[in-house]
């Protein structure tokens, strides 16, 4: 289907240049391969609407059986699929939210700048781990852990002070673990996994994993949501050993 609709790109040379996009469909899918790559264009050509883009490319994705090894202990948590809910414009201002079909775990993702988007998605949940990326004084990725703030006006009082042009992206983690020993050992598997991906963590989570616990124990704890993270943020989380 790509192909054929790609003569119809061909035959569109007039069409204006490529306009900077808030997300790649290869950063989306976690997948970068031609057929990802004829989509985008496809939809910076107008042949194809954004929202049908993202949609072919995520099945494609899917089709392929990637990304299914981005984060740790995904083999376990694969079973039968996810619900993807999207507000905005791929395209342009943007958020997901990617629900496990087998759990009540989700991921949400969006920019700082369009953290409204991110709170019509997400459901007013206690618990919920809010994971801010960005780069620090000197130039290095650095993630901070927290407690999410689900209302907007919470969440701006929060960032009171700071730019909300910064490029900095915004994860929020729900349906954690109600027991607070699992809970915590979630977080920490999750706290594990960024830091094997080569991101400094700043960490300000009111859980915290004080008893005996080991690293597998704790990733095993986590692995749905890594799972997701791993859908929503290629690349962000890695496994034991630096590995991603």
């Amino acid at each position: 289907m790509a192909r054929k609709l790609a003569s119809a790109l061909r035959r569109r040379q007039s069409v204006s240049g490529r306009q900077p996009l808030s997300i790649e469909l290869r950063d989306l899918t976690g997948v970068a391969d031609e057929t990802v790559d004829m989509l985008s264009a496809l939809a910076r050509s107008r042949v194809l609407t954004p929202a049908t883009a993202a949609r072919l490319a995520m099945r494609h994705a899917f089709e392929i059986g990637r990304p299914w090894s981005e984060a740790a202990g995904a083999h376990d948590a694969r079973p039968h699929g996810q619900r993807f809910i999207f507000a905005g414009d791929v395209f342009g201002r943007f958020a997901i939210r990617i629900e496990d079909r087998a759990s009540c775990a989700w991921v949400a993702r969006s920019g700082f700048a369009d953290l409204d988007l991110l709170c019509g998605l997400c459901p007013p949940e206690s618990g919920t781990l809010q994971l801010v990326h960005s780069l620090d004084p000197n130039g290095r990725p650095t993630i901070d852990v927290s407690m999410a703030r689900l209302r907007l006006d919470d969440q701006r009082r929060a960032d009171h002070g700071q730019d909300p042009s910064e490029k900095r992206q915004v994860v929020w983690v729900g349906g954690l673990p109600l027991s607070a020993q699992r809970r915590a050992l979630a977080v920490a598997g999750i706290e594990d996994a960024l830091r094997h991906g080569g991101t400094q963590v700043r960490t300000a989570a009111p859980w915290s994993c004080n008893f005996p616990a080991g690293e597998v124990e704790r990733a095993r704890e986590a692995r749905r949501h890594l799972f997701l993270i791993g859908i929503a943020c290629p690349g962000l989380v890695g496994t034991t050993g630096g590995t991603r």
